[in-house]
């Protein structure tokens, strides 16, 4: 498990690939406007861990599909345009806390834009 924090509330941004390949923002390899997001879900995090983001989500992900990739917008969004923010590509704990301390200071609430892809697992 990560390491205990002050809470944060994060909104999480999910976007199927499957249906937004045709959308992509261009900017970022592998990056997605933000406008484009299928579902949103706040989650609190007590602790910098991605395992309660996945558990936050879950159900919202369905059946047939995993988690492709997870990026943290280091700026707000601007969620009404077609571009992305400044990402960090987080793939672990030790990705996610560096991406928490930076991006509460900036603003609030934290957003994080999940890529799912085909599959049945987390990746």
């Amino acid at each position: 498990m990560g390491n205990l924090i002050a809470k944060i509330v994060v909104r999480i941004y999910i976007i199927d690939a499957q249906y937004a390949d045709n959308a992509k923002d261009g900017s970022q390899p592998n990056a997605y406007a933000w406008a484009i997001c299928d579902k949103s879900q706040l989650v609190i995090l007590e602790e910098a861990s991605m395992e309660i983001i996945y558990t936050g989500i879950k159900s919202r992900i369905g059946m047939g599909r995993t988690i492709r990739t997870i990026y943290g917008a280091i700026m707000k969004p601007y969620l009404s345009e077609m571009t992305s923010a400044d990402l960090v590509w987080l793939t672990n704990d030790d990705d996610l806390e560096p991406f928490l301390e930076v991006a509460r200071t900036e603003y609030k609430p934290l957003c994080i834009q999940i890529q799912l892809a085909q599959g049945d697992e987390m990746a």
